[in-house]
């Protein structure tokens, strides 16, 4: 586990992006890079300026160690809370990991949302790659009405090899989709979170196997986001399947890096999950797509437009 600590003076903050993607009003995270190395992951381009970088000597956008804040817990528990009403959520995480495994090292995912629990009368929103949660399933069954989990899922089971290249240190899919199905039989709320969806063959028949192995109508909602382009994560996804030898899936997301392919790909992600809609695949009225508008070519603007399940970013 090769972790760095810094204090980061993490806390709850609002979130107008959050809230636009209908996922929370507030998030708090633990940490600026993630232990589960995940190639695609846009964190850095977010977070390329943070003073923990610069202290720690690190580059945001190249491999390293985890940067951590063990001390966000406490501060929850004993600091200043904006106030928060039963109306708001608070999403855990948005930018990292609070069960990757330096994180669990501290135990911060489950006493973050113990502080939360009990200090607000907010809605929580858990978002993880980690399989790990299901150790915290005791403190969620308490809290059901008030807890909402996600496990993020990226690709179907038939992919293992590709989610071990790209997303080295996370949970593999079939463990994620065990943990998934474990929690809908402890009758706890889930909800759906497909990101991203990577184009390692066909982006519509991953999102189509992903539907195919993982009954959609088991989640609350679901969530659907393209990869986003931003900073040289889809380069290194590109190296580190090209590096498993899985040649034809680094050839098609290196094909991507292309604003207009890009767009294509955006494109057929929304009209199979269109397609998925009309198949009772995936649940009428609670399905979002999440996409950055201004990174599309104009026609492909045009052909997805009218789409009520697009949430423009």
């Amino acid at each position: 586990m090769n972790h760095k600590i810094c204090t980061l003076k993490s806390k709850v903050n609002r979130s107008m992006e959050f809230q636009r993607k209908g996922l929370a009003t507030h998030t708090v995270n633990v940490g600026v890079r993630c232990g589960h190395n995940c190639t695609y992951c846009s964190t850095p381009s977010l977070l390329r300026m943070h003073p923990a970088f610069r202290i720690l000597e690190e580059r945001p956008f190249t491999v390293g160690p985890a940067i951590i804040d063990p001390e966000v817990a406490d501060r929850l528990r004993h600091g200043r809370f904006p106030r928060l009403r039963s109306s708001d959520t608070v999403m855990i995480c948005s930018t990292t990991d609070a069960w990757a495994p330096e994180a669990r090292h501290y135990g911060l995912g489950r006493e973050c949302l113990e502080a939360i629990l009990e200090r607000t009368d907010a809605e929580v929103r858990v978002l993880t790659k980690s399989s790990a949660i299901v150790d915290d399933y005791d403190l969620i069954e308490k809290h059901k009405d008030r807890v909402v989990l996600s496990i993020s899922t990226t690709m179907p089971t038939s992919k293992s090899a590709e989610s071990q290249a790209v997303e080295p240190s996370a949970s593999a899919p079939a463990e994620r989709f065990a943990a998934i199905h474990e929690a809908a039989n402890r009758g706890l709320r889930i909800y759906g979170m497909i990101c991203p969806v990577l184009p390692l063959g066909n982006a519509g028949t991953m999102l189509a196997d992903i539907c195919d192995e993982l009954p959609m109508d088991i989640f609350e909602d679901v969530w659907i986001e393209p990869v986003n382009a931003r900073g040289n994560g889809l380069i290194r996804t590109r190296d580190a399947l090209e590096d498993a030898g899985l040649s034809t899936a680094a050839k098609n997301i290196n094909a991507i890096r292309n604003r207009r392919c890009w767009s294509s790909y955006v494109q057929d992600l929304c009209l199979t999950t269109n397609d998925l809609l009309k198949k009772g695949m995936l649940p009428r009225g609670q399905t979002h797509v999440l996409v950055y508008g201004k990174h599309l070519t104009p026609g492909v603007d045009l052909t997805i437009k009218c789409m009520p399940e697009v949430i423009w970013l």
